[in-house]
């Protein structure tokens, strides 16, 4: 049978969101001990007082403090993030770090003359070179050649 003001370990644990015997443990070291034991068959369900209960909110709020500068901390790197992209910089990269050109055509579209730009078909200047799979292909033909010279 409960009475007022006093506390298992399994309410005490939901309270501090903590292991169940990680709380007992904490108790113990505090020494705090329990105001009553009652035997349930071979089980001892202790009853703890209202100062478990405060070492245990002390706990939850600790952890809930610790939550809480966590969150205000990503908050302030995010809104560090957005300045800096506004600003057209990278997040990792230096502040007079200028901003990175996408692909090796436009870099060269704007060194040129207008009238140069509007010659040059940019559409056959290729930026990415031959695919892999092509690579593999050229390869694997080079390796069944020299296979062939070398079984003459």
């Amino acid at each position: 049978m409960k009475t007022l003001n006093t506390y298992t370990p399994n309410e005490l644990k939901n309270i501090a969101r903590r292991n169940f015997h990680t709380v007992v443990n904490i108790l113990n070291e505090k020494g705090i001990q329990p105001l009553m034991q009652r035997a349930v068959g071979s089980r001892i369900v202790k009853f703890y007082g209202p100062e478990a209960l405060e070492v245990v909110q002390q706990i939850r709020a600790a952890d809930d403090a610790k939550k809480a500068e966590k969150l205000a901390h990503k908050e302030r790197l995010a809104q560090r993030r957005a300045e800096r992209e506004a600003k057209g910089m990278s997040m990792r990269g230096g502040w007079n770090k200028k901003e990175k050109k996408e692909t090796p055509i436009d870099v060269i579209r704007e060194q040129l003359p207008k009238a140069e730009q509007m010659a040059l078909d940019l559409r056959a200047i290729s930026d990415t070179g031959p695919s892999l799979r092509e690579l593999v292909m050229e390869t694997n033909r080079l390796l069944q050649e020299m296979l062939d010279f070398w079984k003459k």
